[in-house]
Protein backbone atom coordinates (compact mmCIF):
# COMPACT_ATOMS: atom_id res chain seq x y z
CA UNK A 1 0.00 0.00 0.00
CA UNK A 2 2.59 2.31 0.85
CA UNK A 3 4.57 1.61 -2.40
CA UNK A 4 1.82 2.38 -4.17
CA UNK A 5 1.32 5.70 -2.40
CA UNK A 6 4.78 6.32 -2.56
CA UNK A 7 4.97 8.13 -6.01
CA UNK A 8 2.05 10.80 -5.63
CA UNK A 9 3.25 11.59 -2.24
CA UNK A 10 7.04 12.32 -3.79
CA UNK A 11 4.97 14.25 -7.28
CA UNK A 12 2.79 16.43 -5.04
CA UNK A 13 5.59 17.06 -2.53
CA UNK A 14 8.12 18.21 -4.82
CA UNK A 15 5.46 20.60 -6.40
CA UNK A 16 4.54 22.39 -3.35
CA UNK A 17 6.07 23.44 -0.18
CA UNK A 18 2.51 23.72 1.92
CA UNK A 19 2.08 22.74 5.02
CA UNK A 20 -1.31 23.41 5.96
CA UNK A 21 -4.08 21.32 4.80
CA UNK A 22 -6.32 23.42 2.82
CA UNK A 23 -3.37 24.91 1.58
CA UNK A 24 -2.43 21.56 0.30
CA UNK A 25 -6.10 20.72 -0.73
CA UNK A 26 -6.05 23.69 -3.12
CA UNK A 27 -2.73 22.38 -4.64
CA UNK A 28 -4.28 19.28 -5.95
CA UNK A 29 -7.20 20.90 -6.78
CA UNK A 30 -6.25 19.99 -10.48
CA UNK A 31 -7.38 16.25 -9.64
CA UNK A 32 -10.92 17.20 -8.80
CA UNK A 33 -12.07 16.04 -12.66
CA UNK A 34 -11.00 12.09 -11.48
CA UNK A 35 -12.45 11.85 -8.23
CA UNK A 36 -10.99 8.75 -7.21
CA UNK A 37 -7.21 10.28 -8.27
CA UNK A 38 -8.15 13.24 -6.45
CA UNK A 39 -9.01 10.76 -3.47
CA UNK A 40 -6.00 9.12 -3.22
CA UNK A 41 -3.95 11.96 -3.45
CA UNK A 42 -5.35 13.64 -0.54
CA UNK A 43 -5.63 10.66 1.76
CA UNK A 44 -1.63 9.98 0.26
CA UNK A 45 -0.99 13.35 2.18
CA UNK A 46 -3.63 14.31 4.89
CA UNK A 47 -5.86 12.37 7.14
CA UNK A 48 -9.10 11.09 5.88
CA UNK A 49 -11.15 14.19 7.71
CA UNK A 50 -10.26 16.55 5.02
CA UNK A 51 -10.49 14.55 2.18
CA UNK A 52 -14.40 13.51 3.03
CA UNK A 53 -16.89 15.30 0.97
CA UNK A 54 -20.04 15.60 3.71
CA UNK A 55 -22.37 17.52 1.44
CA UNK A 56 -21.95 15.22 -1.74
CA UNK A 57 -22.17 12.44 0.63
CA UNK A 58 -25.54 13.42 2.36
CA UNK A 59 -26.77 14.40 -1.31
CA UNK A 60 -25.65 10.71 -2.62
CA UNK A 61 -27.61 8.78 0.29
CA UNK A 62 -30.76 10.68 -0.32
CA UNK A 63 -30.66 10.03 -3.84
CA UNK A 64 -30.26 6.57 -2.99
CA UNK A 65 -32.62 6.12 -0.03
CA UNK A 66 -35.75 7.99 -2.51
CA UNK A 67 -34.42 5.18 -5.39
CA UNK A 68 -34.80 2.15 -2.72
CA UNK A 69 -37.54 3.66 -0.36
CA UNK A 70 -39.80 4.79 -3.17
CA UNK A 71 -40.78 2.18 -5.16
CA UNK A 72 -41.39 0.50 -1.36
CA UNK A 73 -43.63 2.62 -0.82
CA UNK A 74 -45.62 2.56 -4.19
CA UNK A 75 -46.01 -0.87 -3.85
CA UNK A 76 -47.50 -0.66 -0.10
CA UNK A 77 -50.16 1.99 -1.13
CA UNK A 78 -50.68 -0.10 -4.66
CA UNK A 79 -51.17 -3.22 -2.80
CA UNK A 80 -53.51 -1.67 -0.07
CA UNK A 81 -55.86 -0.40 -3.25
CA UNK A 82 -55.59 -3.12 -4.94
CA UNK A 83 -57.07 -5.31 -2.29
CA UNK A 84 -59.51 -2.71 -1.37
CA UNK A 85 -60.76 -3.01 -4.67
CA UNK A 86 -61.27 -6.38 -5.31
CA UNK A 87 -63.20 -6.17 -1.63
CA UNK A 88 -65.12 -4.21 -3.52
CA UNK A 89 -65.51 -6.48 -6.07
CA UNK A 90 -66.84 -9.19 -4.21
CA UNK A 91 -69.36 -7.29 -2.54
CA UNK A 92 -70.52 -6.28 -6.06
CA UNK A 93 -70.06 -2.46 -4.44
CA UNK A 94 -68.01 -1.74 -7.57
CA UNK A 95 -68.87 0.58 -9.95
CA UNK A 96 -70.76 -0.26 -12.96
CA UNK A 97 -68.26 -0.92 -16.19
CA UNK A 98 -68.74 2.19 -18.45
CA UNK A 99 -69.62 1.62 -22.35
CA UNK A 100 -67.55 3.14 -24.55
CA UNK A 101 -67.84 4.46 -27.90
CA UNK A 102 -67.29 1.53 -30.16
CA UNK A 103 -65.05 2.89 -33.26
CA UNK A 104 -65.69 0.51 -36.28
CA UNK A 105 -62.44 -0.02 -37.32
CA UNK A 106 -62.18 -3.33 -39.50
CA UNK A 107 -59.40 -5.43 -39.21
CA UNK A 108 -57.64 -4.32 -41.81
CA UNK A 109 -57.85 -0.78 -40.73
CA UNK A 110 -56.47 -2.00 -37.37
CA UNK A 111 -53.29 -3.54 -39.11
CA UNK A 112 -52.56 -0.66 -41.28
CA UNK A 113 -53.07 1.84 -38.37
CA UNK A 114 -50.64 -0.11 -35.60
CA UNK A 115 -48.16 -2.05 -38.31
CA UNK A 116 -48.10 -0.04 -41.29
CA UNK A 117 -48.78 4.06 -39.43
CA UNK A 118 -47.11 3.16 -35.81
CA UNK A 119 -44.37 1.04 -36.37
CA UNK A 120 -43.26 0.49 -39.88
CA UNK A 121 -43.71 4.70 -41.07
CA UNK A 122 -43.69 6.08 -38.04
CA UNK A 123 -40.75 3.99 -35.98
CA UNK A 124 -38.62 3.51 -38.66
CA UNK A 125 -39.32 4.42 -42.30
CA UNK A 126 -39.96 8.34 -41.10
CA UNK A 127 -37.66 8.92 -38.62
CA UNK A 128 -34.68 7.81 -40.72
CA UNK A 129 -35.59 10.47 -43.01
CA UNK A 130 -35.99 13.02 -40.63
CA UNK A 131 -33.12 12.73 -37.96
CA UNK A 132 -31.02 13.05 -40.54
CA UNK A 133 -32.10 16.07 -42.04
CA UNK A 134 -32.78 17.73 -38.58
CA UNK A 135 -28.78 17.88 -38.17
CA UNK A 136 -29.18 21.03 -40.41
CA UNK A 137 -31.18 22.60 -37.73
CA UNK A 138 -29.01 21.83 -34.83
CA UNK A 139 -25.58 22.20 -35.82
CA UNK A 140 -23.31 23.57 -33.96
CA UNK A 141 -25.37 23.11 -30.76
CA UNK A 142 -24.01 20.44 -27.92
CA UNK A 143 -24.05 17.21 -27.83
CA UNK A 144 -27.06 16.63 -24.79
CA UNK A 145 -29.03 19.36 -26.59
CA UNK A 146 -28.11 17.97 -30.63
CA UNK A 147 -29.64 14.91 -29.09
CA UNK A 148 -32.57 15.87 -27.50
CA UNK A 149 -33.70 18.21 -29.94
CA UNK A 150 -33.73 14.74 -32.49
CA UNK A 151 -35.25 13.04 -30.34
CA UNK A 152 -38.08 15.76 -30.56
CA UNK A 153 -37.99 16.36 -33.81
CA UNK A 154 -37.75 12.32 -34.32
CA UNK A 155 -41.31 12.05 -32.49
CA UNK A 156 -43.05 14.55 -33.89
CA UNK A 157 -42.28 13.04 -37.56
CA UNK A 158 -43.52 9.38 -36.02
CA UNK A 159 -46.67 10.73 -35.07
CA UNK A 160 -47.61 11.93 -38.55
CA UNK A 161 -48.20 8.41 -40.38
CA UNK A 162 -50.75 7.37 -37.81
CA UNK A 163 -52.46 10.66 -36.82
CA UNK A 164 -53.04 10.95 -40.39
CA UNK A 165 -54.00 7.08 -41.10
CA UNK A 166 -56.83 7.46 -38.13
CA UNK A 167 -58.40 10.82 -39.22
CA UNK A 168 -58.56 9.22 -42.70
CA UNK A 169 -60.79 6.28 -40.93
CA UNK A 170 -62.16 9.02 -38.74
CA UNK A 171 -63.89 10.60 -41.25
CA UNK A 172 -64.58 7.31 -42.88
CA UNK A 173 -67.44 6.41 -40.49
CA UNK A 174 -68.20 9.84 -39.17
CA UNK A 175 -70.48 12.07 -40.14
CA UNK A 176 -68.94 15.85 -40.31
CA UNK A 177 -71.86 16.96 -37.50
CA UNK A 178 -70.29 14.55 -35.29
CA UNK A 179 -67.36 15.73 -32.74
CA UNK A 180 -64.16 13.75 -32.63
CA UNK A 181 -64.52 13.44 -29.15
CA UNK A 182 -67.82 11.17 -29.64
CA UNK A 183 -65.47 8.76 -30.73
CA UNK A 184 -62.52 8.78 -28.76
CA UNK A 185 -64.02 10.15 -25.64
CA UNK A 186 -61.56 12.36 -24.12
CA UNK A 187 -63.86 13.75 -21.59
CA UNK A 188 -61.09 15.98 -19.90
CA UNK A 189 -63.70 17.91 -17.50
CA UNK A 190 -64.01 17.28 -14.44
CA UNK A 191 -60.24 17.19 -13.40
CA UNK A 192 -59.81 16.42 -10.56
CA UNK A 193 -61.55 13.21 -11.44
CA UNK A 194 -59.04 12.48 -13.94
CA UNK A 195 -56.09 13.43 -11.87
CA UNK A 196 -57.64 10.82 -8.65
CA UNK A 197 -58.18 8.04 -11.35
CA UNK A 198 -54.48 8.17 -12.76
CA UNK A 199 -52.70 8.79 -9.61
CA UNK A 200 -54.72 5.68 -8.11
CA UNK A 201 -54.42 3.66 -11.54
CA UNK A 202 -50.41 4.00 -11.05
CA UNK A 203 -49.93 2.81 -7.62
CA UNK A 204 -52.32 -0.24 -8.63
CA UNK A 205 -50.01 -1.28 -11.45
CA UNK A 206 -46.90 -0.67 -9.83
CA UNK A 207 -46.72 -3.65 -7.70
CA UNK A 208 -47.46 -6.18 -10.88
CA UNK A 209 -44.89 -3.84 -12.38
CA UNK A 210 -42.63 -5.14 -9.94
CA UNK A 211 -43.40 -8.55 -9.66
CA UNK A 212 -43.24 -8.60 -13.56
CA UNK A 213 -39.64 -7.94 -13.50
CA UNK A 214 -38.40 -9.56 -10.51
CA UNK A 215 -40.55 -12.95 -12.59
CA UNK A 216 -38.55 -12.26 -15.21
CA UNK A 217 -35.40 -11.51 -14.08
CA UNK A 218 -35.48 -15.07 -12.19
CA UNK A 219 -36.44 -17.13 -15.16
CA UNK A 220 -34.47 -15.68 -17.87
CA UNK A 221 -31.75 -13.50 -15.82
CA UNK A 222 -31.25 -9.73 -16.49
CA UNK A 223 -32.84 -8.94 -20.18
CA UNK A 224 -31.83 -5.51 -19.61
CA UNK A 225 -33.30 -2.09 -20.82
CA UNK A 226 -33.26 -0.38 -24.26
CA UNK A 227 -34.43 3.54 -22.74
CA UNK A 228 -32.91 5.37 -25.09
CA UNK A 229 -33.15 8.61 -22.66
CA UNK A 230 -30.90 6.74 -20.29
CA UNK A 231 -27.25 7.47 -21.71
CA UNK A 232 -28.37 11.07 -22.44
CA UNK A 233 -30.30 12.13 -19.64
CA UNK A 234 -27.00 10.42 -17.19
CA UNK A 235 -24.71 12.18 -18.75
CA UNK A 236 -26.28 15.48 -19.67
CA UNK A 237 -26.16 18.47 -17.49
CA UNK A 238 -27.74 21.18 -20.06
CA UNK A 239 -31.04 22.14 -18.61
CA UNK A 240 -32.24 23.08 -21.78
CA UNK A 241 -31.97 19.65 -23.06
CA UNK A 242 -33.59 17.70 -20.19
CA UNK A 243 -36.66 20.57 -20.41
CA UNK A 244 -37.35 19.38 -23.97
CA UNK A 245 -36.97 15.52 -23.13
CA UNK A 246 -39.25 16.24 -20.31
CA UNK A 247 -41.96 17.92 -22.86
CA UNK A 248 -41.31 14.90 -25.00
CA UNK A 249 -41.63 11.98 -22.79
CA UNK A 250 -44.23 13.75 -20.21
CA UNK A 251 -46.38 15.43 -22.69
CA UNK A 252 -46.17 14.37 -26.65
CA UNK A 253 -45.63 10.68 -26.13
CA UNK A 254 -48.46 10.18 -23.17
CA UNK A 255 -51.29 11.80 -25.36
CA UNK A 256 -50.33 10.50 -28.58
CA UNK A 257 -49.72 6.91 -27.47
CA UNK A 258 -53.08 6.92 -25.38
CA UNK A 259 -54.98 8.24 -28.82
CA UNK A 260 -53.61 5.35 -30.80
CA UNK A 261 -53.93 2.40 -28.35
CA UNK A 262 -56.49 3.35 -26.28
CA UNK A 263 -58.73 6.09 -28.10
CA UNK A 264 -58.86 4.01 -31.11
CA UNK A 265 -57.56 0.45 -31.30
CA UNK A 266 -59.17 -0.35 -27.71
CA UNK A 267 -62.82 0.24 -28.64
CA UNK A 268 -62.53 -1.35 -31.76
CA UNK A 269 -61.38 -4.24 -30.00
CA UNK A 270 -63.94 -4.20 -27.53
CA UNK A 271 -66.49 -3.80 -30.60
CA UNK A 272 -65.01 -7.01 -31.54
CA UNK A 273 -63.92 -9.44 -29.11
CA UNK A 274 -65.52 -7.99 -25.51
CA UNK A 275 -64.47 -6.21 -22.34
CA UNK A 276 -61.83 -8.61 -21.52
CA UNK A 277 -59.91 -9.39 -24.57
CA UNK A 278 -59.96 -6.32 -25.77
CA UNK A 279 -57.60 -4.60 -22.62
CA UNK A 280 -55.33 -7.78 -22.78
CA UNK A 281 -55.03 -7.57 -26.60
CA UNK A 282 -54.51 -3.87 -26.51
CA UNK A 283 -52.08 -4.11 -23.92
CA UNK A 284 -49.76 -7.07 -25.81
CA UNK A 285 -49.89 -4.53 -28.94
CA UNK A 286 -48.61 -1.63 -26.97
CA UNK A 287 -45.77 -3.62 -25.56
CA UNK A 288 -44.48 -4.77 -29.00
CA UNK A 289 -45.34 -2.15 -30.67
CA UNK A 290 -42.46 -0.40 -28.50
CA UNK A 291 -40.00 -2.14 -30.08
CA UNK A 292 -38.16 -3.10 -26.94
CA UNK A 293 -37.90 -7.01 -25.87
CA UNK A 294 -36.59 -5.72 -22.29
CA UNK A 295 -39.39 -3.99 -21.75
CA UNK A 296 -42.05 -6.29 -23.00
CA UNK A 297 -43.27 -7.47 -19.47
CA UNK A 298 -43.30 -3.85 -17.41
CA UNK A 299 -45.01 -2.26 -20.81
CA UNK A 300 -47.72 -4.92 -20.91
CA UNK A 301 -48.83 -5.01 -17.73
CA UNK A 302 -48.93 -1.36 -17.89
CA UNK A 303 -50.82 -1.69 -20.76
CA UNK A 304 -53.34 -3.80 -19.47
CA UNK A 305 -53.80 -0.71 -16.50
CA UNK A 306 -54.30 1.15 -18.70
CA UNK A 307 -56.82 -0.57 -20.95
CA UNK A 308 -58.78 -1.19 -17.22
CA UNK A 309 -59.14 2.49 -16.49
CA UNK A 310 -60.08 2.84 -19.94
CA UNK A 311 -62.78 0.48 -19.61
CA UNK A 312 -64.19 1.24 -16.05
CA UNK A 313 -63.84 5.16 -16.87
CA UNK A 314 -65.21 5.50 -20.30
CA UNK A 315 -62.80 8.30 -20.33
CA UNK A 316 -59.48 8.29 -22.51
CA UNK A 317 -57.73 11.59 -20.35
CA UNK A 318 -57.00 9.73 -17.00
CA UNK A 319 -55.86 7.19 -19.32
CA UNK A 320 -52.68 9.77 -20.77
CA UNK A 321 -52.18 11.59 -16.97
CA UNK A 322 -51.76 8.28 -15.89
CA UNK A 323 -49.50 7.44 -18.89
CA UNK A 324 -47.53 10.77 -18.23
CA UNK A 325 -47.15 10.39 -14.61
CA UNK A 326 -45.34 6.83 -15.51
CA UNK A 327 -43.09 8.39 -17.92
CA UNK A 328 -42.55 11.12 -15.19
CA UNK A 329 -41.45 9.13 -12.35
CA UNK A 330 -39.26 7.11 -14.92
CA UNK A 331 -38.01 10.61 -15.94
CA UNK A 332 -37.15 11.41 -12.08
CA UNK A 333 -35.27 8.07 -11.25
CA UNK A 334 -32.99 8.44 -14.41
CA UNK A 335 -32.10 11.94 -13.11
CA UNK A 336 -31.45 10.57 -9.56
CA UNK A 337 -29.35 7.82 -11.19
CA UNK A 338 -27.29 10.70 -12.80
Amino acid sequence: KNDYFLPIKKFLLEESTFTKPIETLNSIEKYKSDPFLYRVSCKAILSQEYCFDNKSSRYAVLKLFLLQFFPVFATFVGLILVIRQAWLLFRKKTKKVVDISLFPLTTVDMILLISGGFVVLGEIILPTIVVPLSSLLTKGLSGPLDSSIKIFIGYVSMTIPPLFILKRQINTFQSSDEPLGGWLQWKIKPLNSALISAIKGWFMVMPFVLFSGWLITVLFGDQGGSNPLLDLVLNSKDKTALIILLITTIGLAPFFEELIFRGALLPALYNKVGNSWSIIISALVFALAHLSIGELPALFVLGVGLGVLRVNSGRLFPCALMHSLWNAITFANLLLLA
